[in-house]
């Protein structure tokens, strides 16, 4: 297909020849790992992501066999699968009968209920978009289904060199930031039909911290990993029963040093799309996309920004198939994914922290 080379030739987004060859010979040890490694996928849901980047990545790591895609729209499913030449099933109860070493699921936090139900007796391993956990309800309903260690969560931005770079900073410097500040935002009025769950606090996980701040979140979570946290305060805007706006300042803890986190989300008005780190001689900053670059602010105005790390994705078909690779070799040879589940939830139990603040303290309002 055509995203092959974007997806297998990491060359495209390297300036030197160097690491250029370096990355290409990274890239071919994937693909050996993978000629060895067979692996079965059924795919429920089958909305845009499916159709625009988690398909056309599978179907270009060799020896992945996609078994059954899955839709409660049965006309969408039917029509996905004929045009990828893909078996499908029409009824989820035919799920138990499919032998599959994972199953992707692509559907709305708040109607999976029922599947988990189904999936719960087989030993099958989970991949799901976020969000995955947004309560402590939820990681103790995974633990008690036996799923919490097979499953894993849709956070791609893991895998992004940006996000990667910022960690490595991060993780030898940690002592001296000063500050965190995350945003992301934009004045948004209409919702899609494909995203018209999001107009369902139930169906969505209640709109801009589970849809928006959990990426923003999650990537926090994963550069200063073992932290504890708390919330100093919380301000939410809710359009019924979705949220629309939140701004919060969450401290993370770790090994004794506390570090201030100033976020905001929004559908309501633009935001920079942006993370910040001030270590106070010094700022690095990067935008949110993968091909952003991490800058170097220093106090006397100089700027310099970073290469990109050629082990991490520069756009999103890249993360997707980093993400899959992960997954994949998790499941099939043990090796640890930064996807796992268990390496993943706290972000959610920070979205539940920030909305049980603003509930108790009064701090919202509904417009």
């Amino acid at each position: 297909m055509a995203h092959c080379e974007v997806l297998l030739e990491f060359s495209g987004f390297l300036v030197s020849p160097a690491i250029s060859n370096y990355a290409k010979v990274r890239s071919n040890i994937f693909l050996r790992i993978m000629e060895k490694i067979k692996i079965t996928i059924g795919i429920v849901g089958c909305g845009n992501i499916v159709q625009m980047v988690h398909l056309p990545v599978l179907l270009n790591i060799r020896n992945v066999d996609i078994r059954f895609l899955y839709d409660v729209d049965m006309e969408k499913s039917k029509a996905l699968a004929e045009s990828f030449k893909l078996p499908y099933i029409m009824d989820k109860e035919e799920i138990n009968r499919k032998n599959v070493d994972c199953i992707l699921v692509a559907t709305p936090y708040g109607s999976r209920e029922d599947l988990y139900k189904i999936i719960t007796p087989q030993k099958t391993a989970l991949f799901i978009e976020k969000p995955v956990i947004l309560s402590e309800k939820d990681v103790q309903a995974f633990k008690d289904n036996g799923l919490f260690e097979r499953s894993f969560s849709g956070f791609m931005r893991r895998h992004y060199s940006n996000t990667n770079i910022l960690k490595d900073f991060i993780g030898s410097m940690f002592h001296k930031i000063k500050r965190i500040t995350v945003s992301e935002g934009s004045k948004t009025t209409a919702v899609s039909k494909e995203l018209s769950y999001q107009t369902s606090g139930a169906l969505s996980g209640g709109g801009i911290l589970a849809e928006t701040s959990c990426h923003l979140l999650d990537q926090v979570v994963y550069m200063l990993p073992g932290a504890d946290y708390k919330i100093d305060n919380c301000f939410i805007v809710y359009d019924g029963d979705i949220e629309v706006h939140a701004k919060a300042k969450i401290v993370l803890i770790k090994d004794g040093v506390s570090i201030p986190i100033e976020a905001e989300f929004s559908r309501l008005k633009e935001l920079p799309n942006e993370i910040s780190v001030d270590f106070g001689d010094m700022i690095l900053k990067s935008g949110i996309v993968p091909g952003d670059k991490v800058s170097i602010c220093l106090n006397s105005g100089e700027t310099h920004q970073i290469d990109y790390n050629p082990f991490f994705a520069i756009n999103s078909y890249q993360a997707f198939y980093l993400e899959w690779i992960s997954v994949i070799n998790a499941i099939k040879s043990n090796i640890p994914s930064v996807n796992a589940l268990s390496k993943t939830f706290q972000s959610g139990l920070i979205i539940e922290s920030l909305r049980d603040y603003s509930n108790t303290k009064g701090t919202f309002k509904r417009i």
